[in-house]
């Protein structure tokens, strides 16, 4: 039994030509491989978790009350001025 790490099988469906990606292991090597894989994968899903959630934080605590501070204060500024005004 082996397992196929590399893009082999999808460049083939696409375009029916290889770059040479791929390297074909066997028994413990390829747990190995798929294990580093997985790690790999992992941790750059594990980025894009931390970015997201870096994003939302800004969001939430800097962006969201600025908006609604600069909103309150426009209401209050042009409901105070159409008060003076009568």
């Amino acid at each position: 039994m082996a397992f196929r790490v590399g893009f082999r099988k999808t460049l083939f469906k696409l375009g029916k030509w290889r770059f040479g990606i791929g390297y074909s292991t066997h028994g413990a090597t390829g747990i190995i491989m798929l294990c580093v894989y997985g790690m790999l994968n992992l941790m750059w899903y594990m980025i894009l978790g931390c970015l997201w959630l870096t994003y939302a934080f800004i969001w939430l605590f800097f962006i969201l009350p600025i908006k609604g501070l600069s909103k309150l204060i426009k209401n209050k500024t042009s409901t105070s001025n159409n008060n003076q005004e009568v």
